[in-house]
C-alpha cells in the first residue's frame, strides 16, 4: 500500500463516519417521529395514514 492508497482510504473513512452520522441522526428523527405519531393515536388507529396520501 502507498501513501496515495493510505490518503484515498483515509478519505473514503471520513466519508463513510459522516454518512453514517447522517444515518444515525435520521433514525434518531424517525423514532421521534412514530412516537409522537403512536402517542397521538388511541388504540394504535390509522386513520389518518390513510387520509394524509
Amino acid at each position: 500500500i502507498c501513501q496515495r492508497d493510505i490518503k484515498r482510504l483515509r478519505e473514503k473513512e471520513l466519508q463513510l463516519q459522516a454518512d453514517l452520522t447522517a444515518a444515525s441522526k435520521e433514525i434518531l428523527r424517525l423514532r421521534t417521529m412514530l412516537k409522537e405519531y403512536s402517542s397521538n393515536t388511541p388504540n394504535g388507529s390509522n386513520d389518518q395514514s390513510s387520509s394524509s396520501v
